[in-house]
């Protein structure tokens, strides 16, 4: 997974990336695959999630600032229209 810097439209820069822990044995072929299935980021707690097979990151980036991590007032329940027709 990488972050970039896209302010500059035509000179993207990498400015954090991760590499999941590798999994299986290298003896055994195709037992070492790495793979990130999803990718989550929680803009107002600036934590990057994300899901390999081996395993649920929580990462920080320096780009995204310091991290929230502790508990946050509810401004809103749900957006507006999602629950609509329903009790």
């Amino acid at each position: 997974m990488q972050c970039y810097d896209i302010r500059d439209p035509k000179n993207p820069r990498i400015v954090a990336y991760f590499i999941p822990p590798q999994g299986g044995e290298l003896d055994k072929w195709n037992s070492y695959n790495r793979t990130v299935d999803n990718v989550f980021v929680e803009w107002d707690r600036k934590i990057i999630w994300i899901g390999a097979d081996t395993g649920l990151y929580a990462l920080e980036a320096p780009s995204l600032g310091k991290p929230v991590t502790g508990p946050m007032p509810v401004k809103e329940w749900s957006l507006p229209g999602l629950n609509a027709g329903h009790p």
